[in-house]
């Protein structure tokens, strides 16, 4: 067995040929401070316990996740519960974001809890902490996969619960970031633990038919290449082998046996440019037979980890051929994920998942250096989502706004239908609560249905709604009621041209309000108001809105309350570059100009920064705008409305 500073040595060889510029003595400073933490500690498999951070270290490389804080982190990450160093000495020898991490990876001292309790606290711990900063998931899935594969030792009842979370929780985030690797060894060795019989049939099944699949795949290799060669597209294909989790989940969720299971054959096509990714799939349609309804188009509508790519099966030979087609800047993040940045740091490689980190890094060091009121900052991959946990440690993702209802019924219909109390962190809340990320929800149940028409107007989203139509037994689409359109008017922050919202709302008590589509009234627009026929409902437009004089005015809602001041809201689109602090440029300059910012957003994959401004009036923003597209690094920018 290699001595701790053996390994640390070679680990250190492959860091100086990922990141040229790594900070050498600041990485021996945290191996030799986990070292002297862990002293004579020794594992349960009998090697010593820092041989643990050592392998997260090296899964770390692999991933090419090599910047200095990261690597300093994954070496101390169990430093604080394991000694007695606080966290105050390692933000002084390391800074604050290396503590930081530390600190969230460290697990709660919860002892006086049940384990289903204190596993939900760490989650919720670590949930909170990634969405700041994406390297604490980072770290603890390695420090996951190491523990996982030296599950041996550990006993039978421990190595199926580790697993079934692992199963639940990890492998489920690892994908959300796109490290399918990361996810399918997770599932694997998950698998081989929960069901070791069923685990070990399939290993056999695969092994046994290993020869004859091998030469299948080769044969359907050579016929791509030979048709895209005769096509002149250049590429590099490759077979893809399914692994054992997914066979197993087909096996269950389809009713099928293993034979129709794995007598499926995958090949992964890499191209040069996202034209031939279309190319190839026109002439391979042309020239094998496609399985009706598979075509999927991931590189026009991407998955939100970032992931890209053709997927279509096809008929060759009488065998079923997965294939995926897809760039080599895709296939490096469906390989890697976010773990790409690190790979392709300073290479000019994979542009925009750089600048998503880099805006995101800027933002995060104007925020501490601008102090007062800050901008809202929402990380793309989470964007419109939330991760939510149940008493037991799972995790369930709702979309932005969800409530407690859409919780219940998201675990099953059967809990929605009978819910009776929610629970937000062991403190009951109202049924129309919003949920947060983080948030450990507990749902009470009852032995009869509660389910009622009230409950339309507190969910979120619309396939609760349907869940709950289908329980009281309403057929078809309804007008949403009033306190869901309450609920969009102080989304969009509605007032009215005559009054203030809080006395425009007192009439939809009666009447439900509709927000019309033609203009959409944006944040805080000043609207008009009109009634349909027989006065069931309200519709409101923008007070400049052409199309409010093509309706019927003798309906036209009139409010007398004299007209209140309001702040109104814009955007300004901004175009930017590479130029280094480029970003921070421009909110320094928004700052100086007493400009508060209410959310910044890099709504797509360019490097188009999206800021939300809200202002006391809009004198003077022109100006500002046009001060905006003089800094260094700004292609253009403009307002809008």
């Amino acid at each position: 067995m290699q001595t701790p500073q053996a390994i640390f040595a070679q680990l250190m060889d492959r860091l100086r040929k990922e990141n040229e510029s790594i900070n050498e003595a600041l990485i021996k400073k945290a191996f030799t401070i986990a070292m002297v933490a862990h002293g004579n500690a020794v594992r349960k498999t009998g090697e010593p316990y820092v041989i643990h951070p050592l392998r997260i270290v090296s899964t770390l490389i692999d991933l090419h996740f090599c910047d200095e804080q990261t690597i300093c982190a994954a070496f101390m990450h169990d430093v604080l519960e394991e000694s007695t160093i606080p966290k105050q000495q390692l933000a002084l020898e390391f800074g604050a974001e290396v503590a930081n991490i530390v600190d969230s990876l460290t697990v709660l001292d919860t002892k006086q809890v049940s384990m289903e309790e204190r596993k939900a606290q760490n989650l919720r711990k670590i949930i909170l902490a990634m969405v700041k900063d994406i390297r604490v998931l980072i770290i603890k899935l390695a420090d996951r996969l190491d523990n996982m594969r030296t599950i041996s030792v550990m006993s039978e009842e421990s190595r199926k619960r580790n697993s079934e979370e692992t199963l639940n929780v990890y492998a489920p985030l690892a994908e959300k970031i796109g490290l399918y690797g990361i996810k399918a060894e997770l599932e694997d060795l998950a698998l081989e633990n929960i069901e070791p019989t069923l685990f070990e049939f399939i290993k056999s099944k695969v092994s046994a038919s290993k020869e004859e699949r091998d030469q299948n795949t080769k044969d359907i290799t050579k016929s791509a290449e030979k048709i895209l060669h005769e096509n002149k597209i250049s590429s590099l294909i490759k077979g893809r082998a399914k692994h054992f989790y997914s066979i197993y989940k087909k096996m269950v969720s389809e009713n099928k046996t293993i034979a129709q299971i794995y007598d499926l054959y995958g090949l992964r096509i890499t191209v040069k440019t996202t034209g031939e990714c279309y190319q190839a799939l026109s002439v391979l349609e042309s020239a094998w037979e496609i399985v009706p309804n598979r075509l999927k188009d991931y590189i026009k509508s991407p998955k939100a980890n970032g992931y890209q790519s053709i997927h279509q099966n096809f008929i060759v030979d009488d065998k079923v051929v997965e294939v995926q087609i897809r760039t080599k800047e895709m296939d490096a993040i469906a390989e890697l994920g976010i773990a790409t940045h690190w790979k392709y740091k300073n290479t000019g490689r994979d542009r925009k998942l750089e600048r998503k980190i880099s805006w995101i890094r800027q933002l995060l060091s104007w925020k501490q250096r601008s102090g007062g009121e800050s901008p809202q900052m929402q990380f793309s991959l989470f964007k419109d989502e939330i991760i939510c946990i149940t008493p037991m440690g799972d995790p369930i993702i709702l979309g932005d706004g969800a409530t407690p209802i859409d919780f219940a019924y998201m675990i099953h219909s059967d809990i929605g239908d009978k819910m009776k109390v929610a629970k937000i962190n062991g403190t009951p809340v109202t049924f129309d609560t919003k949920l947060h990320s983080g948030d450990i929800v507990a749902i009470e149940t009852g032995k009869e249905k509660t389910v009622s028409n009230n409950w339309l107007q507190m969910a979120n989203h619309t396939s609760t709604q349907q869940k709950i139509r289908r329980a009281l037994g309403i057929e078809g689409e309804q007008v949403a009621p009033r306190k869901k359109k309450r609920k969009l008017e102080q989304s969009v922050g509605l007032t009215n041209a005559y009054q203030t919202l809080e006395q425009f709302q007192s009439l939809s008590k009666k009447t439900p309000i509709k927000v019309s589509q033609c203009c959409k009234p944006g944040f805080e627009d000043p609207i008009v108001a009109f009634y349909t026929k027989g006065k069931k409902l309200i519709t409101v437009h923008k007070i400049d809105c052409p199309n409010q004089y093509a309706l019927d005015q003798r309906l036209k809602v009139i409010l007398s309350a004299p007209v209140q001041k309001q702040q109104t809201s814009t955007h300004i689109d901004i175009l930017i570059d590479d130029t280094p602090g480029a970003f921070v440029d421009i909110l320094d300059l928004l700052l100086e100009h007493k400009i508060v910012i209410r959310e910044v957003e890099n709504k797509d994959a360019n490097t188009v920064v999206y800021l939300s401004i809200k202002i006391a009036k809009r004198d003077g923003l022109f100006a500002v705008v046009e001060l905006i597209k003089k800094l260094p690094g700004v292609k253009d920018a403009k307002l809008n409305n």
